[in-house]
């Protein structure tokens, strides 16, 4: 189990330090042939993470011996629809924390530049702490009679926990402490809509638009401060993430669920 563990944590790391490789060094040969205006890097950092991501799905289908399917369309909209009232609570929160700041988004350069920010991380955190995480715990686990519930614990606990990397920035601890939580919870609902539906495509689009709304005045911004008000929403958005994933698993919800992983829960 421990080893396990060990390789879960490390998967997100060493996927995400192989896209940003890969995406600086083809934006810094691009820049340097062709002197591309910036609103195209963001794009190219994306197009270096799909094809990276899609090069360890196919590393982990080949591990696994059989097509995990995480791109597919189908079950997109049903996924997108079951995050939604995360979505939009993150979002409304997001947009909170830019009430009184200026800012200005020209369109089309600036648009598309925020949105190719925003849809890069989401790519690569939906990518590494959904599609690869949970059919390798499924793949453990998947035997036991509460593998979802441990399923989803780890996944959210192991996305929460990354977020400690933002004390790196600058960032105080009681403000990272509060992003763990608001990531941690969000990462359940996030798993479990994944669980319910073998589909990644809705998850990543729900995941840009949430950092979408974060990056609109032109940088990451902090939707959690270490204030009683950023307390007490956190404290909520977390009641309710929890709530709904309780939901989202249900027992005739979990009933659904094996057969969709019986392929991985085989082995």
């Amino acid at each position: 189990m421990f080893t396990v563990l060990i390789i879960a944590a490390f998967i997100p790391v060493l996927l995400i330090f192989f896209c940003e490789l890969s995406g600086s060094l083809l934006a810094a040969w691009f820049w340097t042939g062709t002197g591309v205006d910036f609103p195209c890097l963001p794009l190219l950092r994306l197009t270096a993470g799909i094809l990276i991501c899609m090069l360890a799905v196919k590393m982990q289908e080949h591990f696994f011996s059989c097509k995990l399917r995480l791109f597919q369309l189908k079950g997109c909209f049903k996924a997108f629809l079951l995050i939604l009232p995360v979505t939009l609570s993150a979002a409304f929160i997001n947009l909170l924390n830019l009430a009184g700041k200026s800012f200005s988004l020209t369109f089309p350069a600036d648009f598309f530049s925020c949105f190719f920010q925003a849809a890069y991380p989401a790519l690569l955190e939906e990518t590494a702490f959904r599609g690869l995480i949970i059919p390798l715990l499924i793949k453990k686990w998947g035997r036991l009679r509460h593998y979802k519930f441990f399923t989803v614990t780890v996944c959210a606990g192991i996305f929460g926990l990354f977020h400690l990397f933002n004390l790196r920035n600058g960032t105080s601890l009681s403000s990272v402490i509060l992003q763990v939580c608001y990531a941690a919870c969000i990462g359940c609902v996030f798993a479990a809509v994944f669980l319910r539906t073998r589909s990644l495509a809705g998850g990543i689009l729900s995941h840009t638009l949430i950092n979408f709304t974060a990056y609109l005045n032109g940088t990451v911004t902090t939707a959690l401060e270490s204030s009683p008000a950023a307390v007490i929403i956190t404290l909520l958005l977390c009641s309710g993430c929890l709530l709904w994933t309780a939901f989202l698993l249900k027992k005739d919800h979990r009933e659904a669920i094996d057969p969709l992983w019986s392929d991985l829960r085989s082995f």
